[in-house]
């Protein structure tokens, strides 16, 4: 298994980048984590780099062994007790890839998407209010890009005493193809641009290239932060 990557971090039209990206490898895996400090909040842009921080620490001591879960009720015991009165919050989706598996977690709304032979196969649902509503039939998937309530998350790292990240598994076979990405990302870039652009295109670079140039088609002049990392995953008997 060989894993290709590219990601990019951009503040958009606002005077501080507060997402922070992390692609790391080792011994035949790799971490990959998009974290995007909650906007409206002092500190947001320590508290994601403080995320992704935590996760390359974690990743250097186990490797594989790495528990995605763990680290990330780490960051939030963390940044509650490092806050001082002060609210340092921020979303955290992260993908740990071995020989075996693929593991997923996140907490918040930045995003995960898993992909095999150009078609979209899983995406990760987002802790916000935008999200309650499709779960409730009021909105279709669609409609978060355009809810009011798309910015107000249900959870975020340093945000509660208690939280519960979503995590969910792939076999190592299972997907060819990932993108992580902050909110300031996916609001502009739809599913099915990512599918059309993954298959057009042969590289990780010339497929987060095609989708940055359709996000800076569409963003308005003081758009989010926004930040992705995309990985392709070639299978050994690919490579021979």
């Amino acid at each position: 298994m060989e894993l290709h990557v590219a990601s990019y971090s951009d503040a958009g039209g606002r005077e501080q980048n507060e997402d922070s990206i992390l692609t790391a490898e080792q011994d035949s895996c790799g971490l990959f984590v998009a974290a995007d400090g909650v906007g409206g909040y002092a500190e947001g842009a320590v508290a994601s780099q403080t995320a992704v921080q935590m996760f390359a620490d974690a990743f250097r001591e186990k490797g594989a062994q790495t528990d995605l879960q763990d680290v990330l009720l780490a960051v939030n015991s963390r940044l509650r007790q490092e806050a001082s009165g002060r609210r340092r919050l921020t979303t955290a989706a992260a993908v740990l890839v071995t020989p075996e598996r693929i593991t997923l977690a996140h907490v918040g709304d930045s995003r995960i998407y898993a992909f095999r032979d150009g078609e979209l196969i899983q995406r990760s649902l987002d802790h916000s209010v935008a999200q309650m509503a499709v779960f409730r039939g009021e909105i279709t998937p669609d409609g978060i890009r355009t809810h009011e309530d798309r910015c107000v998350l249900t959870q975020a790292l340093g945000g509660y005493e208690t939280i519960r990240p979503e995590l969910s598994e792939l076999s190592a076979g299972e997907a060819d193809a990932l993108l992580l990405c902050t909110d300031g990302f996916w609001e502009y870039v739809l599913e099915a641009d990512m599918t059309r652009t993954l298959t057009e295109t042969q590289t990780p670079e010339a497929w987060l290239a095609a989708m940055r140039a359709l996000l800076s088609e569409r963003v308005p002049v003081y758009n989010d932060n926004n930040s992705a990392v995309a990985v392709r995953i070639t299978k050994q008997e690919d490579l021979t």
